[in-house]
């Protein structure tokens, strides 16, 4: 028989309760697995699917192009289709293998635009892409070719592979530095003395080793809106990795449009090993939240407004998203700015 302490007093918990509560969570760690594999949506226009492309179809004749009526599919259960042997018919028109035409981009220059409108509708269903490769088509029938999968798809490999140990929480090798640097003094950090690092020293443009454009370090050598070293959407491990990837996305040399291809490979059209993020909070980034949003919500928050009355509040009147971290760092700045103006 175990026993619990609360307080001081003493009570026996009967063995049966103890199984109760390893099943419930048992069955918790299932629950969480379950859900960590989920199928999700990216809705992209076209003129060519109609009604009777049926449960690929989102909604029909939603919007207008060139005074066409357009219907919005969603490509993954459109690529699904092919996968499952039931195929769609695709429009004659489009060249062999190919599944979808993303309407409105042409030619090699375009990749980029198509490139950022596939993430941008992938975003707004709750699914964050990145690059996974980008090239010169390896055919004679393929201009340019583009993949792009689940931002979780890529891993820590080789040094850079992330290894726990038993006793402790910090991955081994994830600092190289001393502990202090022969420099430090104590009690002269930052840190102790609550300032911040000068990241705005200089805005010239100057060229990366690998001959990128970049922000000019400050004195602190980092740059603005630099992550720090621990910050990274990449898998820890191999086992850990999400295998959501697109088919190629492809540039035809026919008509030199874009298309996305019907052959799915060994690539899945299903997220793994993360759990579906809500859609409102991969749309909302910090940068692009206006000032009158900020401004709003402090006032709120001066009000006295707790978290969620600012988040559902701003929702309603702007249809913006904040997250709870966002209205956190919003209070800590009317915090720190009150005590700023408090006399010393």
């Amino acid at each position: 028989m175990f026993k619990i302490e609360v307080k001081g007093i003493t009570k026996p918990i009967k063995n049966q309760n103890m199984a109760s509560l390893s099943s419930t969570f048992h069955d918790l760690q299932e629950s969480i697995k379950k859900s960590s594999t989920w199928t999700p949506s990216i809705i992209l226009p076209s003129s060519h699917f109609k009604k009777d492309h049926g449960s690929a179809v989102n909604s029909n004749h939603v919007g207008s192009r060139n005074n066409n009526s357009t219907t919005n599919i969603d490509v993954i259960k459109l690529l699904a289709s092919f996968s499952d042997n039931d195929q769609m018919a695709t429009p004659s028109k489009y060249p062999g293998n190919a599944a979808f035409l993303i309407e409105g981009f042409s030619g090699v220059g375009a990749k980029d635009d198509v490139k950022a409108f596939v993430i941008h509708a992938a975003k707004l269903s709750g699914t964050a892409l990145s690059t996974y490769s980008s090239k010169t088509g390896r055919s004679n029938h393929r201009l340019y070719e583009l993949v792009l999968s689940c931002v979780k798809h890529k891993f820590h490999s080789g040094v850079n592979k992330f290894t726990f140990n038993d006793d402790n929480l910090q991955a081994s090798g994830t600092i190289i530095e001393k502990e202090h640097q022969s420099s430090s003094i104590k009690g002269k950090s930052r840190s102790a003395t609550q300032k911040l690092a000068n990241t705005t020293t200089s805005n010239t443009a100057y060229h990366h080793p690998r001959n990128v454009k970049h922000h000019a370090p400050a004195a602190s050598s980092r740059r603005p809106g630099q992550k720090n070293r621990t910050s990274s959407t990449l898998a820890a491990s191999e086992d850990a990795r999400c295998l959501f990837c697109l088919p190629t996305i492809f540039c035809s040399v026919i008509d030199a449009k874009w298309y996305i291809s019907a052959e799915l490979g060994k690539r899945s059209l299903e997220h793994t090993h993360h759990l579906p993020l809500d859609a409102s909070d991969l749309r909302t980034h910090s940068m692009t939240v206006t000032q009158e949003v900020k401004d709003v919500a402090t006032q709120l928050l001066e009000d006295g407004a707790t978290n969620g009355v600012v988040i559902n509040n701003i929702q309603s009147r702007y249809n913006v998203h904040l997250s709870y971290h966002q209205v956190h760092a919003y209070r800590n700045a009317t915090i720190n700015a009150i005590i700023d103006d408090q006399p010393d």
